[in-house]
């Protein structure tokens, strides 16, 4: 039986000078796990504490893994970060040089110990793992950490795996500070309080989104900027023309309008026609939530 590579499968993939693996056969294994981590991700910086939590090593065994290497002539010990366009051979701090921003003994225990609070159970050594690995890779401050944590809980979300996904995706989006935390999440309750209403216009308010919807609303939100009195108006035109809640439909109205620059109802009635005929007992204010509220039983349901 031969065995070949399944180059359909890579996605990613990284390049190791010969020699890693010129004397393959005498490198302990430990050794090669330690260096394959540091290639994976050649623009971090790693502590023996971190490379030990995350391969499950002993420091030991790092910091004589880390001695082979160096002695390879593969790495070499920095006090700086790596600059972007270096070579891929990875700086690393040794037990002797340990990083100035390396995680102490004392931050780590209030962090496990908050976390364990706010998660009400006991954590696994996967989660004291995962959470190391967090705070040295990522260099997220301990309080960041904890906001991230308590807002997987406020989402109903307690595994690590989740908490792990919200940091990395503050961590991209440059949420590395207290103050942007906050700015942060005040912007995602105000988009979710938008979200509601427009579920509520659509007479979806009782089941979560599927993807399609998801992806519309959020241009209609945060791409088109229109406020929910012109996405109303849009969907009563789409239910009027089509005789149901089409969103395709609608969602060519709306980008129609953004195209041609109409972003509010003034702007809509004065080029497009969008002023809507007012039902006989009702003021002009013919726009309000409230009006519709008042006939929400009667509105077609997506397909």
């Amino acid at each position: 039986m031969n065995y070949q590579i399944n180059f359909q499968n890579f996605k990613n993939n990284f390049s190791l000078p010969s020699l890693v693996v010129e004397d393959l056969q005498h490198i302990p294994s430990d050794y090669l796990k330690v260096i394959l981590l540091i290639f994976k991700s050649p623009d971090k910086e790693y502590s023996v504490s971190l490379l030990s939590n995350l391969l499950n090593l002993q420091e030991e065994v790092v910091t004589a893994s880390l001695q082979y290497w160096i002695e390879k002539k593969v790495l070499h010990v920095t006090e700086r970060s790596v600059p972007e366009q270096q070579p891929a051979v990875h700086m690393v701090h040794t037990a002797k040089q340990p990083a100035v921003s390396s995680l102490n003994d004392s931050e780590l225990r209030f962090l496990i110990g908050e976390m364990e609070q706010i998660l009400g159970r006991t954590v696994t050594s996967t989660d004291i793992k995962t959470i190391s690995y967090i705070y040295e890779y990522y260099r997220l401050p301990a309080d960041v950490i904890i906001m991230a944590i308590q807002y997987a809980v406020k989402n109903e979300k307690r595994d690590i795996r989740y908490i792990e996904k919200v940091c990395i995706n503050w961590y991209e989006q440059g949420v590395t500070s207290h103050t942007a935390v906050e700015e942060f999440l005040k912007r995602v309750t105000d988009y979710q309080q938008k979200e509601k209403q427009v579920q509520k216009l659509l007479g979806i308010a009782d089941r979560k989104l599927i993807p399609s919807e998801e992806k519309w609303i959020r241009i209609w939100l945060e791409e088109y900027h229109f406020e929910l009195d012109v996405i109303q108006l849009a969907y009563e035109r789409t239910v009027k023309n089509t005789g149901k809640a089409a969103l395709a439909y609608m969602n060519k109205i709306l980008q129609n309008w953004h195209q041609k620059g109409l972003h509010t109802l003034e702007q809509i009635e004065q080029k497009d026609g969008g002023k809507r005929p007012v039902k006989e007992g009702d003021s002009e204010k013919s726009y309000d939530i409230d009006l519709l509220e008042r006939y929400w039983d009667n509105v077609p349901t997506l397909d």
